[in-house]
């Protein structure tokens, strides 16, 4: 097995990135036993966003309005968890292929923060 190890540029850690194909409006993601239910939803606004919450021990990160299938996202890391002392940030990017059969290629990345800050 390769060992890889990825560093932005900011000093934090790559340590996890999975792209998945979806055909359902909901995927729960899993991480070091912290789960997170990715919901996209649509509006009467338009507006692209996204908005997460936690409710009982789950993390619910709302995409509301993602239907460009030349994709979008969050690319700038956004606070998720804690694990091992250090903060763990998550950016994401969606290619909506098809609104109605809601088929989308979503790639998910997990950041640990540097150890020391």
């Amino acid at each position: 097995m390769l060992d890889v190890k990825i560093v932005a540029s900011s000093g934090w850690e790559l340590v996890h990135s999975v792209t998945v194909l979806l055909d359902s409006s909901k995927v729960t993601v899993t991480y070091e036993g912290l789960a997170m239910d990715i919901v996209f939803k649509h509006d009467n606004t338009g507006e692209v966003r996204y908005d997460g919450n936690q409710k009982d021990s789950r993390w619910i990160l709302e995409l509301l309005n993602f239907t460009n299938a030349f994709g979008e996202g969050k690319l700038e890391p956004i606070p998720f968890a804690v694990s091992d002392g250090r903060d763990v940030n998550i950016s994401f990017f969606v290619q909506t292929l098809n609104v109605e059969t809601f088929n989308r290629v979503l790639t998910l990345n997990f950041y640990k923060e540097p150890v020391g800050l």
